[in-house]
């Protein structure tokens, strides 16, 4: 896991990084609210903020959902890089 600070007092429990070398300061992130609720968001490490985030009552949904947004991005991403390469 990277060296990520959440600045919204949520605690990190996952964390990706684009595979994008152009989205490099993007992350996927899993983290636990302290509320009784987990989140997936888009974190931003130039600016510190979290965007485009997904919430839930229980940390399997979180996750289930952080691995389906982790495995959509790299699809989109591989995809973008092999269309670029051709």
């Amino acid at each position: 896991m990277s060296n990520i600070k959440l600045t919204n007092g949520a605690k990190l429990m996952k964390s990706v990084q684009f595979p994008h070398k152009a989205d490099h300061f993007l992350h996927l992130v899993m983290a636990d609210t302290g509320r009784g609720i987990w989140a997936t968001w888009t974190y931003n490490e130039t600016c510190g903020g979290c965007y485009s985030g997904s919430y839930f009552n229980t940390e399997a949904e979180a996750h289930a959902d952080f691995i389906d947004r982790v495995v959509t991005t790299y699809e989109r991403h591989g995809l973008e890089l092999l269309e670029a390469a051709q």
